[in-house]
């Protein structure tokens, strides 16, 4: 799970379960919108007409290798215990 926010003019995504923080652009930060639901072609198709579609391409790579690198969209730790109180 992310959170995404921004502050002044400043683009923060925080990937929940891991801690992770990002300071990101606002290409990247537009693409998170759309990149759990969407393809890559979609996605590229979608943000043309506001972003140079080399630059929406490279954000894409980078979100993508931040997931597999587990700093977005990591698993949950806790996902398999039962808390009782």
């Amino acid at each position: 799970m992310i959170h995404k926010f921004k502050i002044h003019d400043t683009y923060i995504v925080v990937d929940v379960n891991s801690g992770a923080v990002h300071a990101v652009d606002e290409t990247t930060y537009e693409i998170l919108d759309y990149y759990k639901e969407l393809d890559k072609a979609s996605i590229l198709d979608k943000l043309s007409p506001r972003y140079e579609r080399e630059k929406v391409d490279e954000a894409y790579e980078e979100i993508s290798e931040l997931e597999k690198a587990g700093q977005l969209y990591s698993e949950d730790p806790l996902k398999d215990y039962e808390f009782r109180s």
